[in-house]
C-alpha cells in the first residue's frame, strides 16, 4: 500500500510539473522520515506537542511546509492525501526531503534571554575566554595575550579592550590588576571586561580618563575597588557601566561595521539552532540599529528587543507601539518588554544575597552579601508602575535571593496596574528559594522565571567552593523544583556571557555536572531535568514567554516552519554527538554545518528528492 501511495504522489507531482505554468512557481516541501530497508515505519520528526517524552503526539513521519508555514503534520500517507486534496495549480514544485536515521527534525530554539547587541561589540575586542570556549585559563596566558595584541596597535593612544576573562577559571583565581596592565602598556587606555559583563579591570590611563583615580570618587550603584586606599583597577556594576560607556563613545565604529557585526551575530545564533533572537538589555543606539535593519528588510531571524529602562526611560513612548507587535516594517522586530537590572552576578560575587558570601571578595567585609542596584524600593515601584501603565511587561535581572525577593515584591505591589499581554519575567533566578518557588507558582498568571543552568556546568565548582558553599550551590537554577510545581519556565544562555549555546544549556540542566572539577561531579542531583522538559524550556515554553505560542514552539498546522536538524537524540543531549546540523527560518535554510565547515563530506542529515 505504501509503495502504491508513493507512486501516486510521484505521478501527481510529475503531472503538475508538466502542465503549463499559469502562476508564479512555488515550492511545497514534504519532510519525511527515511523508511528502513525493511519498510518499517520510522519517526524522525519531533513535534514537541506532547506533555512528556513518551507522548505519542511527539514523533511523526511527515510534515508539509508551504510558503514558510506548516500545513500538515502526521503520517506519510496522510501527507500524500493532504497534497492531493489541495488541488494545487500547475507550476507547483514538490520536493521530498528525507530525515535520515541518526538525526531528528525539531522546532527551532527560541531565545528567552541573551544580548546579541553585546555580541556585536565583542567582535571588536580581544577574546579572553577560558575553557570550554577558549584557552585563557592562566593569568600568564591572559597577560601574554594582551601584550601581543598591544604590540600590533600602531596608534599609541588607542583604547585596548579585552573581553570575557573569568577569575573563576583563571590560575590563580584572581582578577587582573591595574599595575600589571600598566606594565603591558602605560600609554594605551586599557580595559578588560569580566565574563559576567558586570565588572572589569582598567589600567591607570583608563582610570584617569574616567576620573576614578581620585581618592574621594564614588559611583552610585557601583564600586571602585580599592585596597589600602588605592584603586586596584576593578570596577563593578555602575562603575563598570561608566567604563563601557566611555569605550563605546570614544571608540565608535562605522554604521557599516555595526551592521556587518549584527548580521554576523545573527549567523552565530542560527548556528546554535536559534531562529528567534533576544537582545535582553538594549541601549538606545543598538535599539535604533536593529529597528533600522528591520525596516530595510535586512533581518532574517525574529528579533525580540528589551529596552534597558535606565538608558531608555525618557524614550519608551517611541517604542511602545512595537510592544508584542511584529506588524511594522518587515515583521522581524518587536519589543518584548522593558529590562530592569536589580543586582549583579553570583560568579562575580556581586549578586544580592540574603546571607553573606562564603568567601567574599578580598576588598569586602566578612558579612558582605552584595548590594542592590536600586537601593530605593519606592522609586522601583514607580518605575515598574510606569511600564505597566504603558501596557508593557518587565523582565527583571535577579540573581541573588534578596534580588529575587525584591523583584517579586515590586511586581506584586503594582500588579493592579498591569495590563500587558506578555508575562513578566524574572531573569536568571539563580538563587531562588523554595518559598520563592511557591510565590512564582502563585503569581503564574502574570509572572514566570527564566533560568540560566549553564552556571552549574561552568561555575558549579566555583560556587560550591568559593562563592556560596555546597548547600546553596546545589540549588542554583532549581529547574526540577519549578517543574514539580507546574511552573512554566524557560532556559537561556545570557550570551555573550556564554555563547548562544542552547545545547550546552540543556545539557547543564539535565546533568548538572561541573566543568572545573578534576573529576566532574553532580551539583544538586535533585534539580536535574529530563531532556524533554529541557527542550520544552527553549521551544514551546519560550514561545509562551514571548506570546508566540500560536505561531512557534511546536510543529502544528499553520505555525511557522522554524526548524532545526539535530544529530543524535536531542533528548539525551550528548556532547559531541548532539549537534546542530541545519537551521531553517520560515522554511528557508539559514545555516548548514556542512557549509560552515566548508566540507564536501556527505551529510548525515537530510537529502532531497525532486518530483
Amino acid at each position: 500500500m505504501k509503495k502504491n501511495l508513493l507512486h501516486v504522489f510521484c505521478l501527481l507531482s510529475a503531472f503538475l510539473l508538466c502542465l503549463p505554468t499559469i502562476a508564479q512557481v512555488k515550492t511545497i516541501m514534504v519532510y519525511r522520515s527515511r523508511p528502513t530497508p525493511q519498510g518499517a515505519k520510522t519517526h524522525y520528526i519531533l513535534t514537541m506537542r506532547g506533555t512528556n517524552e513518551k507522548d505519542p503526539d511527539n514523533y511523526v513521519e511527515s510534515m508539509v511546509v508551504d510558503e514558510g508555514k506548516i500545513k500538515y503534520v502526521g503520517s506519510n500517507e496522510g501527507a500524500m492525501a493532504f497534497i492531493k486534496a489541495q488541488k494545487y495549480p500547475s507550476g507547483v514544485h514538490f520536493i521530498s526531503t528525507y530525515v535520515n536515521p541518526g538525526t531528528i527534525l525539531m522546532p527551532g530554539f527560541i531565545d528567552p534571554h541573551a544580548h546579541i547587541a553585546q555580541q556585536t561589540s565583542a567582535y571588536g575586542m580581544i577574546d579572553l575566554s577560558p575553557k570550554p570556549y577558549g584557552d585563557i585559563n592562566t593569568m600568564k596566558k591572559l597577560y601574554d595575550t594582551m601584550y601581543l595584541s598591544v604590540k600590533g596597535v600602531k596608534d599609541p593612544t588607542a583604547l585596548i579592550v579585552g573581553n570575557n576573562y573569568d577569575d573563576a577559571r583563571l590560575q590563580p583565581m584572581k582578577h587582573p590588576r591595574r599595575e600589571d596592565l600598566d606594565l603591558i602598556s602605560g600609554k594605551h587606555p586599557m580595559y578588560l571586561i569580566h565574563t559576567s559583563g558586570h565588572m572589569g579591570v582598567a589600567n591607570t590611563a583608563m582610570m584617569n580618563l574616567l576620573g576614578f583615580m581620585k581618592p574621594d570618587t564614588t559611583v552610585e550603584g557601583g564600586t571602585i575597588v580599592r585596597e589600602h586606599g588605592k584603586p586596584t583597577g576593578l570596577l563593578t556594576e555602575n562603575a563598570n557601566i561608566a567604563a563601557l560607556g566611555y569605550i563605546f563613545s570614544h571608540a565608535p565604529i562605522s554604521k557599516d561595521t555595526a551592521i556587518a557585526r549584527m548580521l554576523r551575530a545573527e549567523k552565530l545564533w542560527f548556528a546554535n539552532g536559534l531562529t528567534t533572537v533576544c537582545e535582553g538589555r538594549c541601549d538606545p543606539q543598538s535599539l535604533e540599529l536593529i529597528h533600522q535593519l528591520n525596516d530595510k528588510g535586512a533581518l532574517t531571524a525574529d528579533f525580540i528587543v528589551l529596552p534597558d529602562f535606565d538608558s531608555n526611560k525618557d524614550n519608551l513612548a517611541k517604542w511602545q507601539p512595537y510592544y508584542n507587535n511584529y506588524d511594522a516594517g518587515y515583521h522581524h522586530f518587536k519589543i518584548g518588554g522593558v529590562k530592569f537590572t536589580f543586582d549583579g552576578s553570583p560568579q562575580g560575587r556581586d549578586a544580592w544575597l540574603v546571607k553573606p558570601y562564603t568567601h567574599p571578595p578580598t576588598w569586602e567585609s566578612a558579612d558582605f552579601n552584595g548590594d542592590p542596584i536600586y537601593p530605593d524600593t519606592t522609586k522601583l515601584k514607580e518605575y515598574v508602575g510606569k511600564v505597566f501603565d504603558m501596557g508593557m511587561s518587565v523582565n527583571i535581572h535577579c540573581n541573588g535571593d534578596s534580588a529575587i525577593e525584591e523583584g517579586l515584591n515590586v511586581i506584586e505591589s503594582v500588579i493592579g496596574r498591569y495590563k500587558a499581554p506578555l508575562p513578566n519575567v524574572i531573569i536568571h533566578t539563580q538563587m531562588c528559594t523554595s518559598n520563592q518557588i511557591q510565590r512564582l507558582k502563585k503569581d503564574a498568571a502574570f509572572l514566570m522565571p527564566s533560568f540560566f543552568p549553564t552556571h552549574t556546568y561552568i561555575w558549579g565548582a566555583w560556587h560550591r567552593d568559593v562563592t556560596i558553599g555546597p548547600d546553596r550551590a546545589r540549588r542554583i537554577s532549581p529547574c526540577k523544583e519549578a517543574l514539580d510545581n507546574n511552573i512554566v519556565f524557560t532556559i537561556h544562555t545570557d550570551a555573550p556571557v556564554t555563547p548562544p549555546d542552547m545545547l550546552t544549556a540543556a545539557y547543564s540542566a539535565v546533568n548538572r555536572t561541573t566543568l572545573m572539577d578534576p573529576t566532574p561531579t553532580v551539583l544538586g542531583p535533585e534539580q536535574r531535568l529530563d531532556g524533554y522538559n529541557a527542550l520544552k524550556a527553549m521551544t514551546i515554553n519560550a514561545a509562551i514567554q514571548w506570546g508566540e505560542q500560536s505561531t512557534k514552539g511546536t510543529f502544528e498546522k499553520d505555525k511557522r516552519a522554524d526548524m532545526i536538524l539535530v544529530s543524535g537524540d536531542p533528548l539525551k543531549i550528548q556532547p559531541g554527538v548532539t549537534t546542530i546540523l541545519q537551521t531553517y527560518k520560515d522554511g528557508k535554510l539559514v545555516y548548514s554545518k556542512k557549509a560552515a565547515n566548508n566540507s564536501m563530506a556527505k551529510t548525515v542529515g537530510m537529502n532531497e528528492t525532486r518530483h
